[in-house]
């Protein structure tokens, strides 16, 4: 199930990394053209091509640094805010032509989360996706990342306005399976939302739908605090 699913982020990756080439392709051509104007003009355009074509080369870095980690099963300190600042890079990638946006609002103030890098990027990714999905039935919407800290744990919030969540979803407690039984299949798209809740709960946290929030659906994803005992005893699920 998981192997499917990091299949897919797989594809996406490639389609990212193939976006930012035709960027830096483009700028570079950007560059080239600004030699034939005046010095002064020329010497504005070029230094804003280059930084640009950095942005866009340091996004792509961070992306593939997060799920190509050579130390994968390293349980370390999280920054909340740059886990979600991958995943919602890759997400943005599948939104597609639909006008969908992600906005990310979470402080690089948060205290360190507990976990593997991939792991929680690759959860908070399919959340994401599901919201992007969910959104694109009504021809696009806003969803919204945001985090506070909650006892010993961060709660990591992913709202959307899309169509919200069927009854026979909530009633049924089908949400989080993989394979829903086919009255309810055409409301579920794929198994992001299984995986999510399988890796972050293999690190002590949790992945639920928050009730009660109006228009839309909001899935809360919980991250336990850094803590040395923590960090000393967290195991993954087999």
């Amino acid at each position: 199930m998981r192997s499917a699913h990091r299949a897919r982020i797989g594809e996406v990756l490639a389609r990212s990394v193939a976006h930012a080439l035709r960027d830096v392709s483009q700028i570079v051509d950007r560059i080239e053209l600004t030699g034939a104007r005046h010095a002064e003009d020329a010497a504005r355009a070029h230094a804003a091509a280059c930084e640009r074509l950095r942005q866009s080369l340091m996004a792509q870095v961070t992306v593939l640094e997060a799920f190509a980690l050579a130390d994968r099963n390293r349980v370390t300190p999280l920054s909340v805010a740059d886990v979600v600042e991958v995943a919602a890079s890759l997400a943005r990638r599948a939104v597609g032509p639909t006008p969908t946006t992600i906005a990310v609002e979470v402080s690089r103030a948060l205290p360190p989360a507990v976990g593997i890098a991939a792991d929680i990027s690759e959860a908070c990714y399919a959340v994401l996706v599901n919201a992007v999905e969910a959104l694109r039935i009504q021809g696009g919407g806003s969803i919204v990342v945001s985090a506070t800290v909650i006892g010993d744990a961060i709660a990591l919030r992913i709202a959307d306005d899309g169509p919200g969540i069927p009854d026979i979803l909530r009633e049924s407690g089908l949400l989080f399976e993989a394979f829903p039984a086919p009255s309810a299949s055409q409301h579920l798209r794929g198994i992001g939302l299984t995986v999510a809740r399988h890796l972050v709960r293999s690190h002590g946290g949790d992945v639920r739908l928050e009730e009660g929030v109006g228009q839309g659906a909001t899935f809360v994803i919980d991250l336990l605090l850094w803590r040395r005992s923590a960090a000393a005893t967290a195991r993954l699920a087999p």
